[in-house]
């Protein structure tokens, strides 16, 4: 277990906060704030629950990451101020009873919780354990979609549990517009009743420790642009679509494609691009820790999605100021995150031409870094920080 330097804080924008909730809100301030996530695997959710911890531990504040296993290559990046807790489970629904022992014997006050499971294990151990923490729950990602990914008996369960179990918890919070209607919409919550808390960019810090850093593959020292998504491969991401546009964009601009992620479909895609006549020109990175020291020399980014909640890669090749396309998927992060100024990139999803099309106009005519610059100012960490601090008032 990590230990917190300064158990209670004595400095910062936290302090500020501290001192307001007490005298002008009328309410105890956080002294500790635990965060809940099942693993610490590479995708976004686990990337931004560690960049909240290590931010409200380095603000002064004492945090706990609780996690049912210590598993995944983030750890790295959690902070040695950020207590570790493990449950040594397997899966969500394994840890519910020592979920249930530490909500007993800790007795919390906040607690951030985030994936769909999760949150569903948090509310029911909160249940068990007669706690009275304030549990606020974070949906990352289309409802609608998760469940459309179970089998018909498991869809109805979890439905079933998601509208008794989310109108309990303290606060419901979404990365979007677009995901917070689909929450409400399942989980039967008024609208009004959920928190819309965007995913922030990266750190100006960690930007400029990219492009001072080598370059991390050998197609960015040659001719010719070089295109790069991020994400698992998995069919909501349908990087089948962009090996497809990628065929076409070759046929006007030598282009070539890294994709950084691992999974399942990784076979399929390797023989597609073979098939299509760009093996040579699409490259598999799998998982890599190093993700912004791509995208700071990407010629553009591409996401071609299904759906997307608020697309961490998507606002992290903004901050880059990288020239972005995207599909304009359910769950609206991508639209939300462009906003009617780069409204332009935005195209149909599962259509390659489209996608090929804009592809090669970015390309050709990358929009100017002043627009992406203010869209990265939108976000920050630290407004993010601040608004599950107050939901916890």
């Amino acid at each position: 277990m990590r230990h917190a330097e300064k158990p209670f804080g004595s400095h910062g924008p936290l302090l500020a906060f501290r001192i307001a909730a007490r005298f002008f809100v009328g309410v105890a301030p956080v002294d500790i704030v635990h965060l809940y996530i099942p693993s610490f695997a590479g995708g976004g959710a686990e990337r931004i629950f560690v960049r909240l911890a290590n931010h409200f531990a380095g603000s002064g504040l004492r945090t706990r990451f609780i996690v049912n296993r210590r598993h995944g290559p983030l750890q790295d990046l959690l902070s040695d101020k950020v207590e570790l807790v493990e449950l040594s489970a397997r899966r969500s629904r394994n840890a519910l009873g020592r979920l249930t022992q530490f909500l007993r014997r800790e007795k919390p006050g906040l607690v951030v919780v985030g994936l769909t499971f999760n949150n569903l294990t948090a509310l029911l151990a909160c249940l068990l354990s007669r706690s009275s923490a304030k549990l606020v729950i974070c949906e990352r990602n289309q409802l609608s979609f998760v469940l459309a990914q179970s089998n018909p008996l498991r869809r109805l369960a979890v439905h079933g549990l998601i509208r008794l179990l989310y109108p309990r918890a303290h606060a419901v919070t979404a990365v979007s517009g677009g995901v917070a209607k689909d929450v409400a919409r399942i989980a039967g919550i008024p609208l009004s009743e959920i928190t819309v808390i965007p995913n922030p960019p990266p750190d100006e810090q960690d930007i400029a420790s990219a492009r001072a850093a080598a370059p991390p593959h050998p197609w960015f020292a040659e001719q010719g642009p070089v295109i790069v998504a991020i994400g698992r491969l998995v069919r909501q991401k349908r990087y089948d679509i962009l090996i497809e546009a990628l065929a076409q964009v070759r046929q006007t601009k030598p282009a070539r494609l890294i994709i950084l992620g691992e999974g399942p479909e990784q076979a399929a895609l390797t023989a597609l691009a073979q098939t299509r006549g760009v093996a040579d020109t699409v490259h598999f990175t799998g998982f890599a820790m190093n993700r912004l020291d791509y995208l700071v020399r990407a010629d553009l980014y591409v996401l071609s999605s299904e759906y997307e909640g608020f697309p961490n890669a998507l606002i992290e090749a903004i901050a880059c100021l990288v020239p972005v396309v995207s599909t304009d998927c359910a769950g609206e992060g991508p639209r939300e995150i462009l906003g009617p100024s780069l409204e332009h990139a935005l195209v149909p999803v599962n259509d390659p031409a489209a996608l090929a099309e804009r592809m090669v106009a970015e390309l050709q005519a990358p929009v100017a870094a002043e627009a992406l610059e203010a869209i990265a100012r939108r976000y920050s960490l630290q407004s993010a920080a601040d608004h599950y601090l107050r939901l916890a008032t």
